[in-house]
């Protein structure tokens, strides 16, 4: 009965053993989770980014339209097109002119900030790319070895089990 009671000992503090072993595993797939998390999260970044690059484009669009526009209807005027007495057209055409240059204006400084956006989002993503291979195949190869770390240990308890089990 006590040799019973001892292999049953046994058995238990090996069950338990395994238990420990996979509480270990879990708590540390949590951690390589949470650093393949961070990479998600920077990836919604660069998601963010590119929605932001097509908002100053389309701005940048609509720079260079409003600039057309005012030249247009500046050419049309000069060739009389308005209907206009000249006083009216020549006062008409300064108007624009003025307006020309503003719209020129703004279209060369969203264009500068856009440049300056594209170049900047560039570098960033450059450094992500890079840093993303490196950091990537550090996790995956952390995890890998902590898969063999648990696989062994898990197999340590399990033979010490048998061995209890067939010594019953």
């Amino acid at each position: 009965m006590a040799a019973l009671y001892v292999h049953i000992t046994c058995n238990t503090n090996h069950l338990f053993e395994a238990g420990q072993t996979v509480e270990g595993i879990l708590e540390e797939e949590e951690q390589y989770a949470d650093q393949l998390k961070e990479y998600m999260a920077f990836a919604d970044s660069l998601s963010t980014v590119c929605r932001k690059y097509e908002c100053m484009q389309y701005d940048f669009e609509r720079a260079e339209d409003n600039l057309t526009n005012k030249q247009i209807q500046k050419e049309q005027l000069n060739l009389g097109k308005a209907g206009n007495t000249p006083e009216q057209r020549e006062q008409k055409i300064k108007q624009l002119e003025e307006q020309i240059k503003q719209a020129d204006s703004d279209l060369r400084k969203v264009g500068e900030e856009t440049q300056k956006f594209i170049d900047t989002a560039l570098r960033d993503i450059d450094r992500f790319k890079r840093q993303k291979v490196k950091d990537l195949r550090e996790i995956f190869t952390n995890y890998a070895i902590m898969q063999i770390k648990q696989c062994k240990k898990g197999i340590a308890v399990w033979t010490s089990a048998k061995d209890c089990l067939t010594k019953m």
